[in-house]
């Protein structure tokens, strides 16, 4: 019986790893064969409800060893909990789905150092993850930019804008949650659709807490950007975030999404051994 505090870790495989037994009491294993259908649902997980990811396991972990069926339906993948897949290296998986890998900021791993992926999540997954999204209700346009501004849903607004030659700031967020210091951090953000001759950079300003001076500025270009590329900092003091978004060039729009900040869960220089993390210029706008 799964404790309704332990976090589940499910093993997608030819067979259950003996190295579930290195897992922490925190940590709930179960192995599910690699053919798992999930909208069949053989075992009654109900990790999918009518095909949509069931928030009761918003913490649970998933090991995708090669040739699990689930790789191959990305409506079910892009559902999963960002930091919190593991994939075994598999050099047929999809474009699309390398995409949406990289933008969940999956672990990629050998299976012959299966052990390492057990022990990391021992290490990294015992605390609760801490991660906010920048609310779009904070968001300030530029009034001294000509902007058509079309709202899509809660979490997305579509930006037509006349731009000019050099970078005008279109819009900026204010994030009240203070950043502690020596806590490494990525920040991801999602803008995509970016058509015509916009080219699109983004500044996070780092305030000192209970003050106004801005103690580091971090610069994130256009290709960084359509890629969805994570982008990792440690403060050596506590601090609030501006984050601005700018552009230049002549006609343009783009879909701007959600801001996300989230504790990163592992060093991405001490990645897995025969690991690491792939790049791919896609960005999903999925969290």
């Amino acid at each position: 019986m799964v404790s309704s505090k332990q976090i589940q870790v499910f093993h997608i495989a030819a067979v259950s790893s003996e190295w579930q037994k290195r897992l922490s009491p925190l940590f709930a294993y179960q192995w599910l064969p690699l053919a798992y259908d999930f909208s069949k649902d053989e075992q009654e997980l109900q990790l999918f409800k009518k095909d949509k990811y069931n928030s009761k396991y918003h913490r649970a972990i998933f090991l995708l060893e090669e040739n699990a069926a689930i790789l191959e339906n990305f409506e079910f993948l892009k559902q999963l909990p960002a930091y919190q897949i593991f994939y075994e290296e598999n050099d047929r998986l999809s474009p699309e789905i390398q995409a949406l890998f990289t933008l969940k900021a999956a672990n990629r791993f050998d299976k012959k150092q299966l052990e390492n992926v057990f022990r990391m999540i021992n290490e990294q997954f015992s605390a609760k993850q801490q991660g906010y999204k920048l609310s779009m209700d904070h968001m300030k346009f530029n009034k001294d930019v000509s902007l058509q501004i079309a709202k899509e849903g809660h979490a997305a607004c579509q930006v037509k804008a006349q731009l000019t030659s050099d970078y005008q700031q279109i819009t900026t967020w204010k994030m009240t949650n203070l950043i502690p210091k020596n806590e490494r951090t990525c920040f991801y953000p999602e803008i995509a659709n970016i058509e015509g001759e916009a080219i699109v950079k983004i500044k996070l300003f780092f305030i000192r807490e209970n003050t106004n001076q801005v103690i580091q500025v971090i610069e994130i270009l256009h290709d960084q950007i359509i890629n969805g590329e994570p982008i990792y900092f440690k403060l050596d003091q506590n601090s609030y975030i501006n984050v601005s978004l700018y552009a230049k060039g002549n006609r343009g729009q783009f879909t701007i999404g959600q801001m996300h900040l989230r504790r990163a869960m592992a060093d991405e220089s001490v990645m897995i051994p025969g690991g690491g993390r792939i790049r791919d210029e896609e960005n999903l706008g999925e969290k």
